[in-house]
Parts: C-alpha cells; sequence; structure tokens
C-alpha cells in the first residue's frame, strides 16, 4: 500500500499530525504498534494522573468530556485518544509495529508485523520514551526490580523495603503511594526542586499563561510538583543519594553509605526508538533535530516529538499542536 504520508506513531504528536493532513485532505495513514489508540496510557500506574487540567491537555478540534479544571486520569486521557480517532475518522493501523524502514527510488517502504507500506514523506512521531535506559548497576542486583513503566500498582511489590530510583514526578508519586504499605526510600539528585502544583488556588500552568516567560528557553529541569497529600506522604520517605553501584541486594550510594532492599524501581531516563530506521548516509543527530526544529537532513523525513523541538515547553501540548504546525506546513 502507498500513501503520500505515514506517521508512524499513534500518541499525541500523530494525533495532532494527523488533525492537519486530514484538515487538508491528505493521503496520509497512521500506524500504531499496540492493539488499540491510547495503549501507551493505559500501560501506566494504574494512580496516574495528569499534572495538567483537562483544559490544557484537548488536542485540536475536540476537547475533553471533562470539566476544564479536572486533571484527567491515564485511562481518561487514552479514551480521549481513541474518540480523538473515532471523531475525525483518522485512518490508523493498529498492531503494526514497524520493524524496519528504507528508501528505495526516493519511496521510503516500511516493513510492519502486518504488511509492508511505502510513502513519499515520513513523519516519525513515535517518541523519545521507548527504550527505557538500563543503568549497569540494576545487571548486578538479584533482587526483584521494575523499571517505571512497568509498575501498575502497590500488590505487585514484594517484600519490606522497596528503593525507588529516579528524579521525575512519576517516581515521587510512586515514592508517595508505597510508602503506604512499604519501608520506602528514594534515591535521587537532590539539586532537583519541589514546587506545589496549585499557587493561590490556580494550576501552574494557568499561570504560565498569565505571567511572561521564554518558551525559547532549551536548557533546565522542570519541578517535582507536589499537590494533594504527596508532600506529606514523602515526608514519610527516606531520601538518599544517588546510586553508585549494587550487589544482589545492597545499594551503594555516591555519598558511601549502602543499604539492603527486598525490591527495586527505577528511573533512568529513555533513549530514542529510532533504531528501525536504516538508511545509507542518514545518521540520527538529536542535537540537529532540535536546532532545525524536526527537519532532517533527508528532504522528506520528519521527526516530532524529540525533546524541546521548538522551545522549553515542546511537550506542553499547547507547544506541541505549534512544533506539528510547522512541520505540517513543510509537507
Amino acid at each position: 500500500m502507498h500513501k503520500k504520508v505515514i506517521i508512524v506513531g499513534a500518541g499525541q504528536y500523530g494525533l495532532i499530525a494527523s488533525y492537519f493532513l486530514k484538515q487538508q485532505d491528505v493521503d496520509f495513514l497512521l500506524l500504531e504498534k499496540n492493539d488499540r489508540v491510547g495503549d501507551n496510557w493505559r500501560k501506566r500506574f494504574e494512580s496516574m494522573k495528569l499534572l495538567s487540567p483537562a483544559k490544557y491537555n484537548a488536542l485540536p478540534g475536540l476537547s475533553i468530556a471533562l470539566d476544564g479544571d479536572v486533571r484527567p486520569s491515564k485511562n481518561q486521557m487514552a479514551d480521549y485518544f481513541e474518540r480523538y480517532i473515532d471523531h475525525f475518522e483518522i485512518p490508523v493501523g493498529t498492531n503494526h509495529r514497524v520493524n524496519y524502514i528504507s528508501i528505495e527510488s526516493g519511496r521510503f517502504i516500511l516493513r510492519t508485523d502486518q504488511g509492508n507500506f511505502t510513502c513519499d514523506r515520513l513523519i516519525m512521531a513515535n517518541g523519545i520514551s521507548q527504550n527505557p535506559i538500563i543503568p549497569n548497576w540494576v545487571k548486578k542486583l538479584a533482587i526483584p526490580y521494575l523499571h517505571s513503566r512497568n509498575y501498575r500498582n502497590p500488590v505487585s511489590v514484594k517484600g519490606k523495603k522497596v528503593l525507588v530510583v529516579g528524579e521525575g514526578n512519576s517516581s515521587a508519586q510512586i515514592a508517595g503511594e508505597l510508602v503506604k504499605y512499604f519501608e520506602v526510600d528514594w534515591a535521587r539528585d537532590h539539586k532537583k526542586k519541589f514546587s506545589s502544583l496549585y499557587l493561590f488556588g490556580k494550576n501552574v500552568h494557568w499561570w504560565n499563561q498569565k505571567l511572561p516567560w521564554s518558551k525559547n528557553k532549551k536548557t533546565g529541569t522542570s519541578p517535582i510538583f507536589i499537590y494533594d497529600g504527596l508532600k506529606k506522604s514523602l515526608k514519610k520517605v527516606k531520601k538518599q543519594e544517588p546510586v553508585e553501584d549494587a550487589n544482589g541486594s545492597l545499594i551503594s550510594f555516591s555519598n558511601g553509605s549502602a543499604a539492603q532492599y527486598d525490591f527495586i524501581i527505577y528511573s533512568e531516563g529513555y533513549n530514542p526508538d529510532y533504531d528501525l530506521l536504516n538508511i545509507p548516509d542518514f545518521e540520527l543527530d538529536i542535537d540537529r533535530l532540535q536546532q532545525n526544529q524536526g527537519h532532517s537532513s533527508l528532504p522528506n523525513l520528519f521527526f516530532i516529538g524529540i525533546p524541546y523541538q521548538r522551545s522549553y515547553c515542546s511537550f506542553d501540548i499547547r507547544e506541541a499542536v505549534e512544533d506539528v504546525r510547522l512541520i505540517i506546513e513543510k509537507i
């Protein structure tokens, strides 16, 4: 099957690109590896909610069926993504994992589990959070462990003493949830700051719209946001320095201390999943893609959803819309 444009990945970036292509009546196809659109959300831990309210997470043309100030759950976002596909009648092939992409006579060839496709222009929207980084110390563990993306709820955690390793909001939420049932330590870089998710009754995303700030900033890290009872829960969690090494069940920390654990949940970031690109003379350079706002060195190959694609807040859906719009204009 040949299409003018193929989009790989039906996350928020792929859906936004599909919306704009649909509006322009372009012959395109969206390919998604999961059984259902939104499954990447469904697979996250059960208690997860977005940090921003529904009114800031709507994709172009269709609001989320929630009160605008309600923070959607991960399943509500998954169902919304599926509804979005149905509403705009977006052509999508689910359960189509793309395994290999090559180029021949100016056309891209995509080999999937369900057959082969060709296209004139290719948009890679499969994101950068597909391949979890596995630190060397994890391979030395003789106790059960999980990457945070595989954590679902406290029921599956074993033992009495648990170590959570990670810098982000998900790690904070998991540690806060587990401390109700286990003795929990949390290893992280203590330079990262905490911030309230609500200021004077308003979500920080509301303040971001009202106050001047630099959207062109491409460096810096977002804080760990505190909300509801999370601050109280985290006070019961013992803070540890970053992990230095492991030996069986013994974890060594960067300050020279060590402790024994029964279970580990870690998150050390992700690597981009672009190994499926097998194009001679094409070298993937994330820094250059950032500088070129998603335009690759090949004229008909585009990337959306890379870190800081156009600005400091490119992960924000409102900014992602503009990132994608600029790509679609070129197509």
